[in-house]
């Protein structure tokens, strides 16, 4: 009887410390200037194993789709109104809702993993631009610093690397 309930104990130890992440708390506990909503944000696991596949969720995507699937994830999170910011002289704007974990095999190739590290990166910069010319209605490159620091709230960078622990 003993034995079994240890099993039990280690079993949900394990199972905590896979779902907890540090970084996530220090994220929703982050203070900014503007208000925020405590809701809890949409996660994505993204896998690159040594074959060169990407798995989103579990589920195996083609890498030729990885950008439209990273710019889809950006701006539905952002249109959803899960979070939101007020801003000086703004009207309440939606803020994004997502945290990506990306987890690397150790074979793993760095030119696969330096690949998905720029398409995100790219479809971060665009979404960026795409929502400064919405809010602001002029070009990023124009932003003053001020406006600037708004669109980095409302699309914040929200990668994280998670330790290739059982990788």
């Amino acid at each position: 009887m003993k034995t079994s309930t240890h099993c039990f104990f280690i079993v949900g130890l394990l199972v905590c410390s896979c779902v907890r992440n540090p970084q996530a708390d220090d994220l929703l506990n982050e203070s900014t200037e503007v208000s925020r909503n405590t809701i809890s944000k949409d996660t994505v696991q993204i896998i690159i194993t040594p074959e060169d596949q990407i798995l989103w969720n579990k589920v195996e995507i083609d890498s030729a789709h990885l950008s439209d699937s990273l710019r889809i994830m950006m701006i539905r999170s952002i249109e959803s109104g899960k979070r939101t910011a007020e801003y000086n002289g703004l009207s309440t704007q939606n803020k994004s809702n997502y945290i990506i974990y990306l987890n690397v095999y150790r074979q793993t190739k760095y030119d696969m993993y330096v690949y998905v590290k720029e398409k995100y990166e790219s479809e971060l910069k665009y979404v960026r631009k795409l929502y400064a010319k919405k809010i602001f209605d002029i070009p990023i490159n124009q932003l003053d610093d001020r406006q600037f620091t708004i669109i980095r709230s409302i699309v914040e960078d929200a990668l994280y690397e998670n330790p290739s622990k059982g990788f």
